[in-house]
């Protein structure tokens, strides 16, 4: 677009702020500026307002909001009555005339709601090519929507195109347990993740699920095909199924759970349901969720009302309800903070008031006696006193009792069950209830004037002096500076209160650098003595999981919760098997192993997953050995020539002809690496362990793992290629393998 008078600018902000207008603009923003985003959110705002504001569009209402249009970045979805559709076709053309841009409407997608798509010669004409059939779907940021869609169908259709990309994979028997784990994750899993935020994976996928990842993992060379659901090859995991959800460094494999990751997706929503914000979807669900007097937080009031009825097709959010509510929330009530003053007095966490469900409406009703906070008296704090509630009972009575002897009958029944709950009501919660009322610097307020109320932030310089500074919320509730002050003389006439915070703090699997100050994601919820549930001093059924507040509720949390069930008390098989007494089984009974060390020193600055493979594998007994044969006819004797011992993994070690290579080796451990012999050599290359309790020290236990996986490879070619093994030539390997890695890690301290 060009200003008045035909001149063409191009503007350019330099250093000194000054702005000069060049020469004629000939491109666009550049490819991937971070401008561009910000460019498109303010032209399509535009299209937004146009229809948002336009009274005579009905949209469709849910909880007294019209739900009009649906935007997320270039994705723009309209819901509209038949007779919305001239109107908002009116807009959309003055839009696309005014900012340029150019819809495609033979790509238009229509999706048919309630009685329309049962009668549907009463759809609208010219609207969209054709109206979505039944069975099929539109998608919107590629969720699919449909009338009578099979969602079994339709996971296992997304679920094929996966396996057939995974099924082209060249061989993964390279790969450690850890590097099959990460790709699982990231092409398996990672492809089918993304629909579990708003739909729920049915019970079948999750069968085919188990079975392809159990192959993926275990087997020696993964057999994926993309013509079957699920895997039928055989494969067998040298760590108990269970024990490998643990992770790695408790002796485990470090393995997902899938389904009690999909049960994180669904629950974490209930935890973003009752996060401050008012988006669209929080409204659409308020309509069955947020019907009682406690709003949201009747999901998470002591005894809550039995669960809402929800529509038959409200299959999601369903499943999300479910998910959350085996967390078996519950609050900590030691945890005592000024927010208890929002807390419901008649279905609290602390206390328990034993009076009639009917005393307890009418307290509510008439009298508003709903919060802790109700019950306090501001100045001085305390609890109201007898005289003051009768007062109160007395003035609050129903309107059609005022004057007669049914207002003092109103007042007599509820002052009868008052001492209970005054006596409910402690000192110490009053205390903590009244604790803030002083803002302090850096307090969130809540400002509120007859007409009008926003949020401040106090700010106090070092001479005492106070500012206010005003606040605007998004969509999420998050506060940005507005750069404006409240003056004194409006602070002085207004409400304030201390508004209720959430603050998120990233995990450590979410922070990158450990080293830059962890990013804290506030939200404002509204005046603290209303506002519940409070964030902190929530914790699930299993407080040992670390949960202490509703922030703590992200994915990866609750997937750890929901796994904990299945790996609680359990050990790695290899514990008790390399201590098993009977001879025939080639074990090291009379060692005692310091596992909790042993699991803990796996993974060194020198010896990563992948180096460290086989040295695991032996540790959790899962070594490839003669003795280990299913084919009882095949020799179980040493592949080592002129060894005629049964071969087994304790034997490996031990062999006699075997004996130079690990002379080799540990010769370089205490010459070079400077660590003393260990007192026996079969626990210091499998354990580890130099002496009764204690491990070699980090240099000598990688470069023992090097030189397992050095031998390992060159021992199992003497069977497979028919190689003879030469000591030589495998402990060059491991030095080159040994310097590799302390190059490598060189270079992450090196100084720049």
């Amino acid at each position: 677009m060009s200003p008045p008078g035909g001149e063409v600018f191009r503007i350019g902000v330099h250093p000194s702020s000054t702005v000069t207008c060049t020469r004629d603009l000939q491109s666009g923003v550049a490819q991937g500026c971070p401008l561009s985003p910000l460019l498109f959110l303010c032209i399509t705002e535009a299209l937004t307002r146009l229809i948002q504001q336009d009274d005579t569009i009905k949209g469709i209402e849910a909880g007294g909001i019209q739900h009009k249009i649906s935007q997320f970045a270039d994705d723009t979805t309209l819901i509209a009555k038949p007779t919305d559709l001239p109107r908002m076709q009116k807009h959309l053309d003055t839009w696309c005339e005014a900012t340029g841009m150019k819809e495609n409407k033979n790509k238009r997608e229509g999706l048919l709601l309630g009685r329309l798509n049962r009668f549907k010669d009463q759809a609208p004409q010219n609207i969209v090519p054709v109206w979505t059939p039944d069975g099929t779907s539109i998608r919107a940021l590629g969720v699919p929507m449909g009338n009578k869609l099979d969602e079994e169908e339709w996971w296992f259709k997304r679920y094929r195109i996966v396996k057939a990309r995974i099924a082209a994979w060249k061989s993964l028997s390279h790969l450690s347990i850890t590097g099959r784990s990460l790709l699982l994750q990231a092409i398996l899993y990672g492809s089918l993740r993304y629909w579990l935020f708003a739909m729920r994976m049915p019970e079948s996928l999750h069968v085919a699920l188990d079975k392809d990842s159990y192959n993926l993992l275990w087997a020696q060379q993964p057999e994926i095909l993309s013509d079957e659901d699920g895997t039928t090859a055989k494969s067998r995991a040298y760590i108990h199924r269970r024990a490998s959800l643990l992770p790695q460094k408790q002796g485990g494999g470090g393995v997902m759970h899938f389904r009690s990751h999909a049960q994180a997706y669904y629950a974490q929503w209930i935890r973003r349901y009752l996060e401050p914000g008012d988006q669209p979807w929080k409204n659409v669900a308020d309509r069955w969720l947020a019907t009682s007097i406690h709003g949201r937080g009747a999901l998470l009031i002591n005894n809550p009302p039995p669960t809402p009825t929800l529509p038959p097709h409200a299959t999601y959010l369903r499943q999300c309800l479910i998910s959350f509510s085996l967390l078996n929330m519950r609050q900590n009530t030691n945890v005592l903070t000024h927010t208890v003053q929002s807390e419901p007095i008649f279905n609290n966490w602390r206390f328990t008031i034993d009076i009639p469900p009917e005393i307890k409406k009418r307290w509510i009703k008439h009298v508003e006696l709903l919060r802790v906070h109700n019950a306090i008296n501001a100045t001085p704090p305390r609890i109201f006193t007898d005289a003051e509630m009768e007062v109160y009972t007395l003035t609050h009575a129903p309107p059609n009792t005022i004057g007669t002897g049914a207002q003092r009958a109103f007042s007599d029944k509820l002052m009868a069950t008052w001492p209970l709950i005054r006596a409910a009501i402690t000192p110490e919660i009053v205390h903590a209830a009244t604790s803030k009322d002083v803002p302090v610097h850096g307090d969130y307020l809540l400002l509120e004037r007859p007409n009008y109320s926003y949020y401040v932030l106090l700010k106090t310089d070092a001479h005492g002096n106070k500012t206010y500074h005003k606040l605007w919320l998004d969509a999420r509730n998050s506060p940005h500076d507005t750069g404006d002050t409240v003056s004194h003389h409006i602070i002085a006439r207004a409400t304030i209160t201390q508004a209720a915070v959430w603050r998120t703090i990233p995990t450590d699997d979410d922070q990158e650098d450990d080293d830059q100050p962890k990013a804290v994601d506030i939200r404002l919820g509204g005046s603290v003595t209303q506002t519940f549930p409070s964030p902190n001093g929530w914790t699930t059924h299993t407080p040992e999981d670390g949960i202490t507040s509703l922030t703590h509720l992200n994915i990866s949390n609750i997937t750890k919760h929901f796994t904990t069930p299945h790996i609680r008390g359990l050990r790695p098989n290899c514990e008790a098997e390399w201590a098993n007494p009977d001879p025939k089984h080639h074990r090291l009974p009379h060692i005692r192993v310091p596992w909790d060390k042993v699991w803990e020193s796996l993974g060194t600055p020198i010896s990563d997953a992948t180096e460290e493979r086989h040295w695991r594998k032996l540790l959790h007994r899962g070594t490839f050995v003669r003795n280990k044969q299913s084919d009882k006819s095949k020799p179980t004797v040493c592949r080592m020539i002129g060894c005629r011992s049964e071969e087994s993994m304790l034997h490996i070690v031990m062999c006699p002809k075997l004996k130079p290579f690990w002379d080799l080796v540990f010769n370089f451990i205490t010459t070079v690496i400077g660590d003393p012999p260990p007192y026996f050599r079969a626990p210091a290359i499998i354990f580890n362990m130099w002496s009764r309790g204690h491990l070699g020290s980090e240099s000598a236990c990688a470069f023992l793992r090097h030189a397992f996986g050095c031998f390992y490879n060159a021992f199992s070619k003497v069977d497979l290629e028919q190689k003879l093994f030469s000591t030589p030539l495998v402990f060059h390997k491991t030095l080159l393998s040994f310097r590799s890695a302390v190059l490598r890690y060189a270079q992450t301290i090196r100084i720049l």
